[in-house]
């Protein structure tokens, strides 16, 4: 069970919303503050995404897959591939349009940790975030390694649209 369960728990965590989309970021951060969370940020590319990282303590990203400059998979694999426990431990939730088995699996396979497909409701992303067993990095010891993000031990358990899985 993850540690969030109500809105007033979402109110610490810190979400990076990447979309190249300025429509879909301002959808995603409306949703994200009606869930209680107080700290946005955006970029609008996966390059833009690894400065925010670098510069902000981070606790979840929401991660456009079709992006054309740097795309989700790229980004994805890079953070994943770092040697830093950050990088490889924040939970991601890949956001899509364009949702098939195969996307599925290779976001599962570079180490997504939930897969939403827009449009989406804000009780689809308040599970979704649940799910991903998401922690507040706030106020904790630095010293500290961050508690890996729950892996998807079955893709279909991230996927809800019927007849794709």
């Amino acid at each position: 069970m993850s540690a969030f369960s109500a809105s007033s728990d979402f109110e610490a965590l810190h979400v990076l919303v990447v979309d190249d989309n300025s429509f879909f970021r301002k959808l995603e951060r409306s949703m994200l503050r009606q869930l209680g969370v107080d700290t946005v940020y955006e970029a609008s590319d996966g390059l833009d995404a690894l400065t925010r990282l670098d510069q902000r303590e981070c606790d979840l990203v929401l991660l456009d897959w079709n992006m054309p400059a740097f795309p989700g998979a790229d980004f994805l694999r890079l953070i994943r591939d770092k040697d830093d426990v950050y990088f490889r431990s924040i939970p991601v939730i890949v956001v899509t349009s364009f949702a098939n088995q195969a996307l599925v699996l290779k976001a599962v396979e570079l180490g997504a940790n939930g897969v939403v497909v827009k449009p989406f409701s804000i009780a689809l992303l308040r599970d979704r975030i649940l799910a991903t067993g998401a922690t507040c990095r706030t106020g904790r010891d630095a010293s500290r390694e961050p508690v890996p993000a729950a892996p998807i031990d079955d893709p279909s358990a991230v996927f809800d649209i019927d007849g794709m899985m």
